[in-house]
């Protein structure tokens, strides 16, 4: 099990890039993100929030990994109380790194290779989940099962990826498996 950092938490989100870190190997923007859950030792259902620029869609809570946070845990544990208002939650585990599916903007034709970001997933079980958070007039936040979740992520394979890593679909798969 991952230790989970301790993140101070402010009243405002924040914004821009001039903190954003970038991989030294393929210039992608790293990325820190979440899977939430329900703290329960066998976790059905996910969090997910409104995108800030599709508000009609649904992404899990992620965000921009700075020069000024040690670790990604840090960085996803910040943009998960920006993005959703979770907070005092408990990193379960790591679910790896994903590279962005999509191509980014900037890339010339041939560099398709280099992907537009690099994810930095945890799955985290939700502390407590406060009415008022840095993003709460810009998003909304809801729990789903994860087949709801997964259905509702489709337009964003790298988030799937990540939902399908969570111990929420494993227990899906398990449920599954024994109900055959």
């Amino acid at each position: 099990m991952t230790e989970t950092p301790v993140v101070a938490l402010e009243a405002t989100s924040r914004v821009g890039r001039t903190k954003q870190r970038y991989s030294a190997d393929t210039g992608a923007r790293l990325v820190a993100g979440v899977v939430a859950t329900r703290p329960h030792p066998n976790p059905t259902e996910v969090m997910l929030v409104t995108s800030a620029s599709h508000p009609n869609r649904y992404v899990l809570p992620k965000g921009g990994w700075e020069t000024d946070e040690a670790t990604p845990e840090s960085a996803a544990l910040r943009e998960a109380w920006e993005e959703s208002g979770i907070r005092d939650c408990r990193i379960v585990r790591s679910l790896g790194t994903i590279e962005d599916a999509r191509r980014a903007k900037h890339l010339k034709d041939g560099d398709d290779h280099i992907p537009r970001a690099e994810y930095w997933f945890f799955e985290c079980a939700v502390g407590e989940e406060c009415t008022e958070f840095p993003e709460s007039n810009e998003r909304s936040r809801v729990w789903m099962s994860v087949e709801q979740a997964r259905e509702a992520l489709q337009w964003r394979p790298e988030l799937v990826r990540a939902l399908e890593r969570s111990t929420a679909w494993e227990n899906l798969s398990k449920k599954t498996t024994e109900a055959a």
